[in-house]
């Protein structure tokens, strides 16, 4: 860099996959459509489209699908979509299984009402699409508040209430597909189970490399203000944490919406969700006094590099050593003007006055 215009790269690769990469390097390779690749992609694009009244029946169906990439590309690459007859009528039944298994596993799930050609958007499918989220998600909170939040057992006051309620909630959330990506680095299965032994709710000491282990381990931490052991936890929190809003507003829907909860539930999960969307009580304050040394610390470095003290006043002021008029070069005083620039000094402005003359 800065002498040198141009470089050599020397790639070293296996004998076999040499002209894998020469042709990798010289030779444009095909961009294929992920909508049949991805794990139940094509679900919940149609779920979407039958939420919002675009599809109602299997040909509203075939048509949307004839507007995607997929479909510019099925015939061009058949045997990377797993299409055997390339022939119009080939075609078309290829489709047509293809929406034929899409629409049972909505229905399946509870997102949508299929009649025959017919089909129609349910409560979970609308709030699957209002929210953002996977079909198979809202299938699983319906199943499990169901079976875990409703064979809860009731508490004597308010307090343990809401920790018995919140607990399977927070499991419920945890376990949600949006978290299947969370990752579990090499030996932090260990750092999890030192992690378990300062959270109150148990977890499965057989699956502490699972990511939604990890995720409820995350979501307790959080919640119960216990310090993380790696930074690599916090940064995964700060993600775990950014999809949660949107969850458990979608679990609460449901919770009224489908299930029909108790009040208490929506209470929990009303008082969670403001919980998760402000910071803690003293994290702004912290966060506020390390800005503050940071900037004391700079400031004492930069005047021990000009060559001054830091006075009595500056550490008053939180180490803020900059003049009060350094904005205005004119107005700083004269024990400091050896700092400025040469073209900033401080000239004398001043002119000489001329005697008066006396007037006759």
């Amino acid at each position: 860099p800065q002498f040198d215009d141009k470089g050599v790269a020397c790639i070293l690769v296996h004998e076999p996959k040499k002209n894998f990469y020469r042709k990798f390097l010289y030779e444009p390779f095909p961009v294929e459509s992920q909508l049949l690749k991805a794990d139940h992609v094509l679900y919940d694009q149609l779920n979407a489209e039958i939420a919002t009244g675009s599809v109602t029946s299997k040909s509203d169906a075939i048509n949307y699908l004839t507007w995607t990439f997929m479909w510019r590309r099925l015939v061009q690459n058949p045997s990377f979509y797993g299409l055997e007859d390339t022939s119009d009528e080939g075609v078309l039944k290829f489709l047509l299984n293809l929406i034929d298994a899409v629409f049972a596993g909505l229905h399946r799930a509870h997102c949508a009402d299929v009649l025959d050609d017919d089909v129609s958007p349910l409560p979970c499918g609308r709030i699957a699409s209002r929210y953002y989220i996977s079909y198979r998600t809202v299938h699983m909170f319906r199943d499990r508040l169901t079976s875990d939040v409703g064979n809860a057992t009731p508490a004597s006051d308010a307090a343990h209430l809401d920790d018995a309620l919140l607990e399977p909630l927070l499991r419920i959330l945890a376990d949600s597909p949006e978290f299947d990506e969370v990752p579990v680095r090499h030996n932090e299965d260990e750092l999890c189970g030192e992690l378990a032994k300062f959270c109150p709710w148990r977890v499965d000491s057989l699956a502490l490399d699972d990511p939604h282990t990890k995720t409820f381990l995350l979501l307790q931490a959080k919640h119960q203000g216990i310090h993380l052991p790696i930074q690599d936890f916090v940064t995964d929190t700060a993600s775990v944490v950014q999809q949660m809003p949107r969850l458990v507003q979608a679990l609460r829907a449901i919770a009224m919406d489908v299930v029909g909860a108790s009040r208490d539930v929506e209470r929990v999960l009303k008082k969670y969700a403001a919980s998760i969307e402000r910071p803690r009580r003293g994290e702004g304050r912290e966060r506020q006094r390390q800005h503050q040394q940071n900037t004391t610390k700079a400031h004492r470095q930069q005047r021990k590099a000009h060559g001054t003290k830091t006075t009595a006043e500056d550490r008053r002021n939180g180490g803020n050593t900059k003049p009060r008029n350094a904005s205005n070069p004119a107005r700083v005083g004269a024990e400091l003007t050896h700092l400025l620039p040469s073209g900033k000094r401080k000239k004398n402005t001043k002119k000489k006055r001329l005697p008066k003359k006396n007037k006759k």
